[in-house]
């Protein structure tokens, strides 16, 4: 008898956990948890936010009492921004390595965010970062501005403290060119190389898409919403 989706899905998950277990044990960096501590533990993931159809031109249109917004990842829905969030197993007390997160808008091309309009710097938050690209997408470059923006600094933290580092993402192939590992490795000395879920189980594995990420949707659309209200 050959064994259920849901079977082989299930030793896809249960194989993972185990090679995850057998690499926390592999080095006593940390006396109590082996290869790092809860503060050495992060987990990063994109969370795309669209606000209206691809044929809408913008979403204040004239003369119309409704406009519908959409937390859908459909091709069909504009993509105006996506958050990279990274979050960490166990904030340490001073916070030094609770990573800042990245916020990438859609533009003509990459651009970072001390590039861009002076005027509109203003207006960002300081703990965020921010960049541009075509699509608002991670891709390569992207991806290597958040290696040296976010996780640098924490990256100098874990030296200074001794606590080696190791961060869970998806299996994007942005994530895993030549150019962006070795970017990694040579950057994030600190750090292991990176851990990935296996492909298409992210949904169902990954902290920040299964519970922050939805947050930040919910939050971001309902001070969308709250905003047009007033306007």
């Amino acid at each position: 008898m050959q064994p259920s989706t849901i079977e082989k899905s299930l030793l896809i998950i249960k194989n993972w956990h185990l090679d995850n277990r057998a690499f926390q044990l592999s080095e006593m960096n940390d006396n109590t948890y082996g290869y790092t501590s809860p503060e050495g533990i992060f987990n990063r993931d994109e969370v795309p936010v669209a606000l209206c159809p691809s044929y809408a031109t913008s979403i204040d249109v004239t003369g119309k009492s409704e406009i519908i917004d959409t937390t859908s990842k459909d091709s069909d829905c504009k993509r105006f921004a996506s958050l990279v969030l990274t979050m960490v197993k166990k904030d340490h007390p001073s916070k030094r390595n609770k990573p800042k997160p990245l916020i990438i808008f859609k533009a003509s091309k990459f651009s970072k965010g001390e590039d861009w309009n002076k005027t509109e710097q203003e207006k960002w938050h300081p703990d965020v970062v921010v960049c541009f690209q075509e699509n608002a997408w991670l891709d390569s470059t992207v991806n290597k501005y958040w290696i040296d923006e976010v996780m640098k600094p924490i990256n100098d933290w874990l030296l200074e403290k001794n606590i080696k580092g190791v961060n869970y993402e998806d299996n994007l192939s942005s994530h895993k060119t030549s150019s962006c590992l070795r970017h990694f490795q040579n950057q994030l000395t600190a750090f292991s190389e990176p851990r990935f879920y296996p492909p298409k189980f992210t949904f169902c594995m990954q902290p920040v898409d299964r519970h922050e990420g939805k947050k930040y949707q919910v939050a971001t659309h309902a001070e969308t919403r709250a905003t047009l209200r007033e306007k």
